[in-house]
């Protein structure tokens, strides 16, 4: 946060608040994986819906993950509910396309 003196007349007050509200999603670990991967992500507290979606390569979606009222800031991927290949993820934040990535599942 930085703060000027709002005392003195030569200067009005700004702050700027570089708290961590930003949605953001990073890279799955590990990747590739097989058994199990952990996919992070931050989403601002006042989101009302936030999501993770899994799809295929061509389109088909695999899975989905509500994160709202979730008690962390990763999700838990399995091998064993997807076949072996190369995977998108994608998350959403209020409706909005935040950010996707790849992530590869080996047998």
């Amino acid at each position: 946060m930085i703060k000027t003196n709002a005392n003195d007349s030569n200067t009005g007050s700004i702050e700027i608040n570089a708290s961590n509200t930003d949605a953001g999603l990073f890279q799955n670990t590990p990747n590739p994986f097989n058994k199990s991967t952990i996919i992070r992500y931050s989403i601002p507290p006042a989101a009302r819906k936030a999501i993770i979606i899994i799809t295929s390569l061509d389109g088909i979606k695999m899975s989905e993950f509500n994160l709202i009222n979730s008690k962390g800031q990763g999700v838990e991927v399995t091998g064993g509910r997807l076949f072996a290949g190369t995977y998108i993820y994608s998350l959403f934040v209020d409706d909005k396309l935040i950010d996707s990535k790849r992530m590869i599942l080996t047998r």
